[in-house]
């Protein structure tokens, strides 16, 4: 049923959405490791994290080893604060919803994470291998990284763009041939408001006001009977000690 994903729709956008990264065959595979660790950075932060990765077949084993070798070691909950709770309810919520349909539909596999905590809002950073492509009306803003097996050659790679007319926005090309490079530039051009060949959108401990998930704190009075915002493990009164279980 085509309507399945209606319910997924957007409440808000703030930019293009679902920025797309395109692993090409002659692709330095180090980029697969700072893609996945910026797109935490930057997920349930800004619109211009990259959620989908969309790899050759050839690179597909190795990239996919190298994004849950990645996503396995990013700190939640904890001091560091790399994900924390998303405080936008409307936005936590969408993302439950899309992590329950992709555990209970076979077109989705769920390779990391996939766990949430309401009392906290804090969603586990996760890992989705999406076997026969992403749908279009598929949209969210939370630490969850889509794994598009679909394409097998860089024409399929093309193709997975193109045919997505509902998100424009972010395109960002991975290849170490200049003019492999060059060419997917220009053609990515046509389908979205900004290309990046071999480049990442950073945005790191950066806050932002909305749907952000990173400006965690505990509420603490001083000595003095004024209040200050600490900085920790401690999310809305509850503190997360071991990995999270629906």
């Amino acid at each position: 049923d085509k309507n399945v994903y209606t319910k997924f729709d957007n409440t808000v956008i703030f930019g293009p959405t679902r920025p797309k990264a395109l692993f090409l065959e002659s692709m330095n595979l180090d980029y697969a490791n700072k893609t996945t660790w910026v797109s935490m950075f930057n997920s349930g932060q800004i619109c211009g994290l990259t959620r989908e990765v969309i790899p050759v077949e050839k690179n597909y084993e190795k990239v996919k080893e190298i994004l849950v070798e990645t996503l396995q070691k990013v700190d939640y909950g904890s001091e560091n604060n790399t994900v924390g709770p998303i405080k936008d309810q409307p936005a936590f919520e969408k993302n439950v919803e899309l992590l329950d349909y992709f555990s209970k539909t076979e077109d989705f596999k769920i390779l990391v994470g996939g766990h949430y905590d309401k009392k906290t809002n804090i969603i586990e950073p996760t890992l989705v291998e999406c076997i026969n492509g992403v749908p279009q009306e598929i949209d969210f803003f939370g630490p969850i990284l889509l794994l598009n097996k679909h394409a097998r050659t860089k024409e399929d790679v093309i193709s997975e763009v193109k045919k997505d007319n509902v998100h424009g926005g972010y395109v960002f090309v991975y290849t170490d041939d200049f003019l492999e490079g060059i060419e997917l530039e220009g053609i990515m051009k046509q389908h979205a408001t900004t290309v990046r060949v071999n480049a990442d959108m950073t945005n790191e401990t950066i806050d932002w006001p909305y749907g952000g998930y990173k400006n965690s704190f505990k509420l603490i009075k001083k000595a003095n009977g004024s209040y200050h915002f600490r900085e920790g493990k401690v999310y809305l009164g509850q503190e997360l000690t071991s990995p999270l279980k629906n």
